[in-house]
């Protein structure tokens, strides 16, 4: 991570949950599962607070995580696999998911209003 840059603090709130590279036994299972479940919810509550762009970055990683937990990083880099290849031609798409994919933090875009905007201030200067 680049200095200056601060982390989402749900992003640790996931890899604590996740305990990525501690073998998870049945008697630890169910609260294994509880505490996935609160993150999940902690990122649901995000798409109510109008924040789409952190919620999907955050599922994202969530996935991505369930998936490595699970023993199945394979599968997980086939889907990004067969995405890439089915979605090659979608210029706008593939440089986001690709950002995505590598972990990196998603800037939120300018809002139409924004946009439009600076183009007025432009055309009346």
């Amino acid at each position: 991570m680049r200095k200056g840059k601060k982390s989402d603090p749900l992003i640790s709130d996931l890899e604590g949950a996740l305990d990525l590279g501690e073998f998870i036994s049945y008697n630890r299972s169910w609260d294994f599962v509880r505490s996935l479940e609160e993150v999940k919810h902690k990122i649901d509550a995000l798409v109510k607070e109008g924040q789409a762009e952190r919620t999907v970055s955050l599922y994202e990683i969530f996935l991505s995580g369930c998936y490595e937990k699970a023993g199945r990083d394979q599968q997980w880099m086939d889907l990004v696999e067969r995405v890439r290849r089915n979605h090659s031609r979608k210029y706008s798409f593939i440089p986001d998911f690709e950002k995505i994919v590598a972990g990196c933090p998603q800037k939120k875009p300018e809002s139409f209003k924004t946009r439009t905007l600076k183009r007025w201030k432009k055309q009346i200067s």
